[in-house]
């Protein structure tokens, strides 16, 4: 594999007992904010899409009983055989039925998707070399509480994944210096962080209007963002079946 591309291997023909798509960038707690004000955090939004998302066909719903045995989690309905205990200790296990592929020196960033709140249970995260790998992987998700019934409808994903270069994080170097040491920095953060205090103080005075620099590639004293690819939504590729 020579392109930038990502095959997703079914394990079994046909089989459709989980969905793959591209991240959404809705969340139903985004809506419920007043004036769906949430949705105005770009980079919340980003993150929404940044990937592509695992659906189960239909809900699946489990609980904990806090115990450490494989045993003590009960998984209803069979879980469509996608499901398990497999590790005990409060994890529940989703097989995710593919074996997902990509380009040399690419590894699978493999995590719950982003800002998706759920109480009593918590996605795990891995990150897992599958240019090479042969191997299928599992979403894990582990129980906080005991005794809550956890749900995982068929809207919701059960896992969420994106390609990260290998051994990129590796070859940055990592400084901390005083803001002052970059004084055009400073300059816009100083301009930025007034405008800010002053929005925040009077916020509910406001006609509805937000600061919108970030948003819309501004600088803070006006100027115009010096990269030329900002980025207000994602397009991803959508999976192909063949």
């Amino acid at each position: 594999m020579t392109d930038m591309k990502i095959v997703a291997y079914r394990l079994y023909p046909y089989d459709s007992r989980v969905r793959i798509s591209a991240g959404e960038r809705d969340r139903r707690w985004l809506d419920e904010t007043q004036d769906s004000y949430a949705f105005r955090c770009l980079p919340l939004n980003i993150a929404n899409q940044h990937g592509w998302a695992v659906y189960p066909a239909s809900e699946i719903s489990a609980i904990w009983t806090g115990g450490p045995r494989i045993e003590d989690i009960d998984i209803f309905h069979s879980g469509q055989g996608i499901a398990a205990s497999a590790f005990g200790h409060g994890v529940l296990t989703f097989h995710i039925l593919h074996v997902i592929k990509l380009p040399p020196q690419y590894n699978l960033h493999i995590s719950g998707a982003p800002n998706i709140v759920k109480r009593g249970i918590v996605p795990l995260t891995g990150v897992y070399e599958a240019d090479w790998a042969p191997f299928s992987f599992t979403m894990n998700w582990k129980f906080t509480e005991p005794d809550i019934e956890v749900r995982f409808p068929p809207e919701e994903p059960i896992c969420f994944f994106f390609p990260v270069q290998r051994n990129l994080i590796e070859s940055f170097d990592f400084a901390i210096e005083d803001i002052q040491s970059a004084p055009s920095l400073a300059e816009e953060h100083r301009i930025w962080n007034a405008g800010r205090t002053a929005f925040l103080k009077d916020l509910d005075k406001q006609d509805g209007s937000w600061q919108k620099h970030y948003f819309q590639g501004r600088l803070p004293s006006g100027g115009a963002c010096p990269v030329n690819d900002h980025k207000t939504k994602l397009k991803l590729s959508e999976p192909k079946k063949s």
